[in-house]
């Protein structure tokens, strides 16, 4: 089986993609954005050109790349490209993890097309009223799916399929349980950050986090005074010393915590809708802290971390017996 992946351009893609392909047992290749592919070691085409120089004529030229009126406004020469290829590689399954245009170009070519992705906790759950938060932060994100052509499967890639009392889910969604590692146990202080653009004052606000014993996981070198780093590949073997995680919310990490029992701190990027997705929920589930913008906060945010650090207590797992995204594929 010949299968295209393509996840759309945000952090927590990459490494959901990357755990994905440790376990496809099937030809597989990819479509990302920068961002979304920094965890894999090859990306067959990257979507970031697509978007970055619109071309004339629009409109028309959009409708005889889709077939359709309404797919994604892209570089109209570099879109006939990327779907002759598709063409080409001819795959007999697309996976797409929030990702509009290969999903359009899906429909276009009239292939099997899934969707597997946290992004659909927003459009999957029956969210009660008044319960999320973050609102008009995820407007661009409700469009977007709003607007993705109808698929075959739509797979809530998520942890909180596995908990007691979960959310409902509408008809049409399903859970799909994520990839996590094990490690159970510990009684330090762990961080996991691969957000460039904010680990710099996070981890300023972590090394003053008392009883300083927090250890920091990034592929970026920092040395602080109390803060131990370590190697993003270090962060298996370290999970499990550790009962407390502190992450800007990408699935992968949240549901290592989640499924290891420990109490989960998020501080989510505002313009990542699976960071305050997965932030709302686990406040909402009582499995950890939303602590939003901390690193604007100065004292007040390091004394809020403090605080969140000291809480125990977890969550009872319901574990279901679900496929994982591989199994899935198998049973084609």
């Amino acid at each position: 089986m010949k299968i295209l992946y393509s996840t759309g351009n945000r952090l927590g893609g990459g490494e959901q993609l990357r755990r994905y392909m440790e376990y496809n047992r099937h030809e597989i290749k990819t479509a990302c954005y920068l961002r979304s592919s920094e965890n894999i070691l090859h990306t067959d085409w990257t979507l970031d050109a697509l978007t970055n120089k619109y071309s004339k004529g629009t409109r028309i030229g959009l409708r005889k790349l889709y077939g359709y009126d309404g797919g994604p406004h892209i570089n109209l020469e570099k879109g006939y490209h990327l779907k002759e290829e598709i063409k080409k590689y001819d795959p007999d399954l697309i996976i797409c993890d929030g990702e509009p245009i290969v999903s359009n170009l899906a429909k276009s070519l009239g292939k099997r097309l899934w969707y597997c992705s946290p992004l659909h906790l927003l459009d999957g759950i029956e969210w009660e009223s008044g319960s999320l938060r973050y609102f008009s932060l995820l407007d661009g994100t409700r469009k977007m799916l709003y607007r993705l052509p109808r698929a075959e499967r739509v797979y809530v890639y998520s942890p909180f399929g596995d908990i007691n009392f979960r959310p409902l889910l509408k008809s049409g969604y399903e859970w799909m349980q994520p990839y996590y590692v094990g490690g159970r146990g510990g009684e330090d202080g762990m961080a996991i950050i691969e957000d460039g653009d904010r680990i710099s004052q996070l981890s300023k606000q972590l090394n003053s986090v008392k009883p300083y014993d927090i250890k920091l996981v990034s592929p970026f070198s920092y040395n602080f005074s109390h803060l131990r780093n370590y190697k993003l590949e270090e962060y298996k073997s370290e999970l499990g010393k550790s009962r407390w995680l502190f992450t800007t919310g990408e699935t992968s990490y949240v549901a290592d915590g989640v499924y290891n029992g420990k109490r989960i701190c998020i501080a989510p990027n505002l313009r990542d809708a699976e960071g305050l997705l997965n932030a709302i929920l686990i406040k909402r589930y009582n499995l950890g802290n939303d602590v939003g913008q901390i690193e604007y906060m100065k004292q007040y945010g390091i004394e809020i971390l403090e605080n969140s650090y000291k809480e125990t207590g977890e969550q009872e797992l319901s574990k279901q017996d679900r496929s994982t995204l591989d199994e899935a594929v198998e049973q084609l």
